[in-house]
């Protein structure tokens, strides 16, 4: 097995120079409670952390596309609810885990047809990140490594025996032609011109925030959008601006807190996916006029009538989460619907409706600091 362990030693380290392009299809499957107690158990004894919500089921499409192309293009789709691309432009670098796994050869195996080694590792002790933490937690990584390309076909990680996450290809080419336009960032919305500058300010972006050089005028609205036995959601608060307003949602739950959470030392920060892990609130604006968008899990989404709807700044505890956004331009008179849904909390679509004029009449009070 030394000869093994050399060959695919050999194998990691030049696998970039071994494949032109490569294209993959895979699944990534999670057991989320396992995931949270093996990071739990690898923490370092005296250390403090919090756990963002407790683990629920995934609601996110498990199934994900790669290309990639020597040097320094790749892209990786994933599907789902929470459908996102990433976009790399950078050395596509083969796995570096002889640096951060103590690696064994335990045989060979054929794997989507293709000959590979079985591998395992245990993670190396180090005194800095990023190595102790670049496994969640696992005491135990297995790995299937393709004998003649040296990537790693499957990998599976493992606390106390158990699998929690595992990443797998199901379908694998190597070195075919590919289109130059995969690489290429998609065509959003266009940017929306600059609103008017102030004398001697610089222009503002509406899809950015509300201008810094402006104080919005309150708007009296405190309004529940959605009330279940274990969850309400509510806007509780609107500043208006000349250029669009924001709002405040705020959710209470009846969560209990999460073991090993430290909610009264440091307070729970907005984070997507990982604020409620398996979840996800979607949250709508709908103008009068019929334009709308939608900002799901917390994440910035725009219709075709170029309506911005920005998460900004949030966090919260075990059981309240106030999180502020950023809507623009300021909606048409009438009524201006905000719909919320959530079905991990068994929350339908449900909409309330605020006074658009009312947010109007606040935008044309709003105080230019800087004349």
């Amino acid at each position: 097995m030394a000869d093994d362990l050399a060959h695919v030693l050999e194998l990691l380290h030049g696998s970039g120079r071994r494949w032109r392009t490569l294209r993959a299809e895979g699944e990534e499957w999670v057991d989320e409670q396992r995931a949270a107690d093996a990071f739990r158990r690898s923490t370092r004894r005296g250390a403090v952390f919090g756990m963002r919500g407790a683990p629920g089921p995934a609601d996110r499409d498990p199934w994900w596309k790669a290309w990639l192309r020597q040097p320094d293009q790749s892209r990786v789709d994933f599907g789902g609810p929470h459908a996102s691309r990433y976009l790399v432009i950078g050395t596509c670098s083969a796995y570096r885990l002889p640096a951060a796994l103590d690696l064994q050869v335990r045989g060979r195996t054929t794997f989507l047809g293709r000959e590979a080694f079985t591998v395992g590792g245990r993670p190396r002790v180090a005194a800095e990140p990023p190595f102790p933490w670049s496994f969640g937690g696992a005491d135990q990584v297995e790995l299937r490594v393709d004998a003649e390309r040296g990537v790693v076909l499957w990998l599976e990680l493992r606390a106390g025996g158990q699998p929690f996450r595992r990443i797998a290809m199901t379908e694998v080419a190597f070195d075919e032609d590919l289109d130059d336009a995969l690489f290429a960032f998609p065509e959003g919305p266009e940017t929306p011109p600059p609103v008017r500058p102030m004398p001697g300010r610089p222009p503002t972006r509406t899809d950015f925030g509300p201008p810094d050089d402006v104080l919005g005028r309150p708007v009296a609205v405190t309004r529940i959008v959605a009330r279940t036995p274990g969850v309400v959601v509510a806007v509780q608060r609107v500043t208006a601006y000349p250029t669009g307003f924001e709002m405040e949602v705020t959710v209470r739950t009846t969560d209990e807190a999460v073991e090993g959470s430290f909610d009264r030392i440091q307070r729970r920060v907005w984070g997507g996916r990982s604020a409620f892990p398996g979840e996800s609130l979607r949250l709508g604006v709908v103008f009068a006029d019929g334009r709308r968008t939608v900002a799901e899990n917390f994440r910035d989404r725009r219709s075709q009538g170029d309506v911005t709807l920005l998460p900004m700044g949030g966090g919260g505890s075990q059981t309240r989460f106030d999180q502020r956004y950023w809507v623009a331009p300021l909606p048409p008179p009438g009524p201006l619907g905000v719909e919320v849904e959530w079905e991990a909390r068994d929350v339908p679509e449900t909409r309330v409706d605020l006074d658009g004029a009312a947010i109007l009449a606040a935008a044309a009070e709003a105080e230019a600091l800087w004349g």
